[in-house]
């Protein structure tokens, strides 16, 4: 038998098992073959048995309520586990099929008993007891059945090799040539590989919970190959336009992919936060790259993207899973002892193809899936430094704003490196900031310290600008990225400012001015402040995580935030081009009162530029700033 009759064969039954008149149907067969016996049989000699078929019945009676009991017990005591194993195992099947050659035997007992003398016959009587002996039997096979399915690495060995056997088979159906099948029966297999995949991680993460993992590990790499696969059959396909023809023909697909997707993604976090509450450091982290092994990037392609509407579907909805969850796993094991905070930064950008390819594309306008991967990633960033900040992680928020300059770093290049220029993955972006004055000694700021010795690169530079584009659109492309970096710092100062984390503020005021040059921050200056006061009610909410900016102090805000920024430059760089637009924005007593709030706060800022001196040169300046624009007026 070929696959596909053999797919049509498990197609329909397992329909038919499922269906509602599958129990009737089967009920009223087994009836009429159960009476034709009767009608056909030659009765024989007569024979007074009436106690043999009384024992029958009290056994057949003693057995259904223990059937029904251990069905009972399994599901009460397993609870969640339980019920993904008998979904999976299909074990009422067998639980049906007892039952009702149970009930056949009592009735057929009952009627040999209501025969008077001459109808009786020892040929019944070995009917009834082949039929008792078959009732028996189901029943020790539906016992041994329920026990099994309660095994968990019984139930979980069966279970990856039913999902595998799934996925083999939609494997077959996408790539082969034969791509006719109804889109019932499509639906039905991928059900089946839905059903399988989450009884598969609800088992795994059973055995963490009751720490079985180390006697049974080898499962854990058929998990990740199972999920790699399935990855690359749906999302991660190098044969692109064979996926794209299968979405195209079936558009409901994409959906349920993108739900499958979600799924397990949700479900490597459960079984993450298991292995971290173990304290099972070396699978956590296997866990931990695996998942990130199933970033959806071989999709993201600079020639296709835009040609084809499922694909850029499918595409959007996994990019915005994926970047959701990494967001939820971040924040859930940041403070665990088990895992660094920064491991889980690096592991984001561990793979640059999607900023290579970007950098190459050199368009960040176009809807393409690169430019979404591209602003999703961002989004992650923003979110990270304002949820640090929030917190008042200094630590956290050092990194997350490392991981963010880590962004405009890479293009900044535009070489390609060497090989042997080219760091090692695991190490980490870091940024020199000078004169980390006044912030309290602490672990975290001895590892500040320390990165004012080096400059290293994490993502590994692949792709050389296009040669065809000139330098000054490269420099155009490179200032756009430049403003979404600053755009994301100032909104993390404006917020910092109006919640009062002054450590934070002093921070990123430091890395800000010692990472971008001065006409960088004035030209970026004018474009947020006129865009904050001109947006009402600012709300930025990524779905996973939201964040906004008080209407009613905002403009104040902005005038400290830019004041603060004034006095480090002057400070550090000895320019005043910053105050020509604070003159402009604010009024005279304002600036007074800022500069007051300045001086009675400095010491929890950790900025030297906070002084009575650097102020007063400040003052100073903006006082003929003002004497200027009056002239002019």
């Amino acid at each position: 038998m070929d696959d596909k009759k053999r797919f049509r064969l498990l197609y329909f039954l397992e329909v038919f098992i499922k269906s509602r008149t599958f129990i009737p149907v089967m009920v009223v067969i087994y009836f009429i073959l159960y009476g034709l016996l009767f009608v056909f049989i030659d009765p024989g000699d007569n024979t007074n048995y009436g106690e043999t078929v009384n024992y029958l019945m009290r056994i057949i009676l003693i057995l259904i309520p223990i059937s029904v009991a251990v069905f009972t017990f399994a599901y009460k005591e397993t609870k969640e586990t339980a019920y993904i194993s008998l979904k999976t195992s299909n074990i009422q099947f067998p639980f049906i099929l007892f039952n009702t050659s149970a009930v056949n035997t009592l009735i057929s007992c009952l009627v040999i008993l209501t025969l008077d003398g001459d109808n009786k016959s020892f040929n019944y009587l070995i009917i009834l007891l082949c039929h008792s002996v078959v009732s028996i039997s189901l029943f020790i096979w539906y016992f041994v059945n329920l026990i099994y399915s309660m095994d968990i690495i019984k139930s979980l060995k069966s279970s990856l090799k039913a999902a595998s056997n799934t996925l083999f088979i939609m494997e077959r159906v996408i790539y082969s040539k034969k791509k006719n099948l109804a889109d019932k029966k499509l639906k039905f297999i991928f059900n089946n590989l839905s059903k399988y995949n989450e009884a598969n991680f609800h088992l795994f993460n059973k055995l963490l919970l009751r720490n079985h993992f180390n006697k049974n590990s080898k499962m854990k790499s058929e998990i990740y190959d199972l999920n790699i696969r399935f990855t690359k059959t749906f999302i991660n396909t190098p044969d692109k336009e064979v996926l794209f023809q299968f979405y195209s023909s079936h558009n409901f697909m994409i959906e349920k992919v993108t739900n499958l997707y979600n799924n397990i993604l949700l479900n490597y976090r459960v079984i993450i936060r298991s292995s971290t509450k173990n304290k099972l450091t070396t699978l956590q982290n296997e866990l931990i790259e695996n998942m990130f092994q199933m970033s959806p990037l071989t999709i993201i392609d600079v020639h296709q993207q835009t040609d084809n509407k499922q694909a850029k579907l499918l595409g959007e909805k996994v990019i915005d899973s994926y970047f959701s969850t990494l967001f939820e796993l971040i924040t859930e094991l940041c403070d665990e002892d088990t895992v660094e905070f920064s491991y889980l930064l690096d592991q984001i950008i561990k793979n640059d193809e999607p900023l290579a390819a970007l950098k190459t594309q050199m368009n960040i306008e176009d809807d393409n899936l690169i430019n979404h991967y591209f602003h999703k990633l961002l989004n992650l960033f923003e979110a990270l430094v304002i949820w640090s900040m929030e917190s008042k992680n200094l630590y956290h928020l050092t990194e997350s704003v490392n991981i963010v300059l880590t962004i405009k770093r890479y293009f900044d290049h535009s070489k390609i490196e060497s090989s042997s220029n080219k760091t090692n993955r695991s190490d980490k972006l870091t940024f020199k900031i000078d004169n980390a004055e006044g912030i309290p000694t602490s672990k975290v700021f001895a590892d500040l310290s320390d990165m004012l010795k080096e400059v290293v690169e994490t993502v590994k530079v692949k792709h050389e600008p296009n040669s065809n584009i000139k330098k000054k659109d490269y420099t155009k492309f490179k200032i756009y990225i430049e403003e979404k970096i600053l755009y994301i710092i100032f909104n993390a100062i404006l917020k910092s400012v109006e919640i009062g984390h002054y450590q934070c503020t002093g921070y990123m005021i430091k890395v800000l001015v010692n990472t971008f040059d001065t006409k960088s921050l004035q030209d970026y200056t004018s474009k947020f402040y006129l865009n904050t006061c001109k947006t009402s009610n600012i709300t930025i909410n990524f779905g996973y995580f939201h964040y906004s900016i008080n209407e009613y102090s905002k403009v104040y805000c902005l005038n400290k935030m830019f004041l603060i920024m004034t006095t480090q430059i002057l400070y550090r760089k000895d320019d005043y081009l910053l105050l020509s637009f604070i003159a402009k924005k604010i009024e005279k007593n304002d600036f007074k009162y800022l500069c007051n709030k300045l001086i009675n706060a400095a010491p929890n800022y950790g900025l030297l530029s906070i002084n009575e001196e650097i102020l007063n040169r400040t003052s100073q300046y903006y006082n003929n700033e003002l004497l200027k624009l009056n002239e002019e007026k």
